[in-house]
């Protein structure tokens, strides 16, 4: 299941720091879109600056631009809180 492939991965704690609701994001979110996301997290090299990243709440989100490869598609999702549908 992508929600226990999820658990794993920094992608989660991204989603939370950008206000995404992890359910949400799963249930409207094309399936291949996150496969793809999953992958580059999983294989991304900058685990260290991520760590500091999630771990600093004063920085901004937006300094995820500089090292994660899944920004620009972070960015993009608008997800409707689950209430809504």
């Amino acid at each position: 299941q992508l929600g226990d492939r999820l658990d794993g991965l920094r992608l989660k704690a991204m989603l939370k720091r950008r206000g995404i609701d992890e359910g949400a994001y799963l249930h409207q979110t094309p399936v291949v879109n996150i496969q793809n996301q999953m992958q580059r997290c999983s294989g991304c090299q900058a685990t260290a600056r991520c760590d500091s990243h999630l771990a600093n709440s004063g920085e901004s989100v937006e300094a995820a631009g500089e090292f994660c490869p899944n920004d620009g598609e972070l960015r993009g999702i608008e997800i409707r809180p689950m209430a809504e549908r």
